[in-house]
């Protein structure tokens, strides 16, 4: 070995030394110190929600961060959720989550979501996710993946360890289960299977698969109520009670819809939305 190869790897090693004692003096975990001039290191790329950014709009819900940062909202303008944030509902709110490439989610009240880095877990309550045209899937997590295909819409609820599904446009893989599930199909999620079923607790009025024409707006078509897909004469009436004379019959009383938070939160003139048979 020459002395100016023998100098060369020495001084490598000098320079390694000097590296590894430069790293160890800085506590596991603790974010590398900003060089003078240059901003903060930006997030790794797992830590970034990859269909886009995800913003809270103004109207509803609230901002809980993973770390001290005291929970927000979005008063006034669009509000940037980051990766490992939940977004919740009160009682009395809904929200409306933007995501990447034309994704939107609506939660309905009483609803958390979380953004994960590759995915949205409900977490609790029920949300309407309508996917945009983007090339990849979304994903919704909770209980079992839920992958809607671009350009579908579904309804889910959660349950406990159950993620109830409603397919309102498109199609969505769901678990294990070997075939999409299709517009107008229903299904009851756990880890370990995925049940169809037509009696499930979420009667939206879902377009019929092969309906000519593009179907109606599925979010919309929830504030209508459930009432047109009760089955008419399933439920024996009482007989009409005696009329008392110049005294006005009493009308029959409807019976709350299920999506009465929609027609209360979504509608400002309730009554206007109502559909005459």
């Amino acid at each position: 070995m020459t002395r100016g190869l023998r100098r060369m790897v020495l001084m490598g090693c000098l320079a390694g030394w000097m590296l590894s004692g430069m790293a160890g003096s800085a506590p596991a975990g603790a974010a590398s110190p900003a060089l003078p001039g240059v901003g903060p290191v930006p997030p790794a790329f797992d830590r970034v929600y990859i269909y886009g950014m995800v913003v809270l709009e103004p109207g509803g819900g609230t901002v809980f961060y993973p770390d001290q940062r005291p929970p927000r909202t979005a008063s006034g303008s669009d509000l940037l959720v980051p990766t490992g944030a939940s977004i919740r509902t009160g009682a009395s709110e809904t929200a409306v989550i933007r995501v990447g490439q034309g994704s939107v989610l609506r939660l309905a009240p009483r609803t958390e979501v979380i953004v994960r880095p590759a995915r949205l877990d409900l977490q609790q309550g029920e949300c309407l996710v309508r996917h945009g045209d983007a090339v990849i899937p979304f994903r919704l997590g909770g209980t079992a993946m839920v992958s809607i295909a671009p350009g579908g819409t579904v309804e889910a609820a959660r349950e406990g360890d159950h993620l109830l599904l409603v397919v309102q446009a498109g199609t969505a893989r769901v678990g294990n289960h070997p075939t999409p599930l299709a517009a107008g199909q229903k299904a009851e999620v756990t880890k370990a299977s995925v049940r169809l079923s037509d009696t499930l607790a979420l009667p939206g009025n879902e377009p019929a698969p092969g309906a000519a024409g593009p179907p109606p707006d599925p979010f919309d078509a929830l504030a209508t109520g459930d009432e047109a897909a009760e089955p008419a004469g399933t439920t024996p009436t009482a007989p009409p009670a005696a009329q008392v004379p110049g005294k006005p019959a009493d009308q029959p009383k409807t019976p709350p819809s299920t999506r009465d938070f929609l027609r209360k939160h979504q509608d400002p003139n309730p009554e206007s939305s109502q559909e005459t048979p």
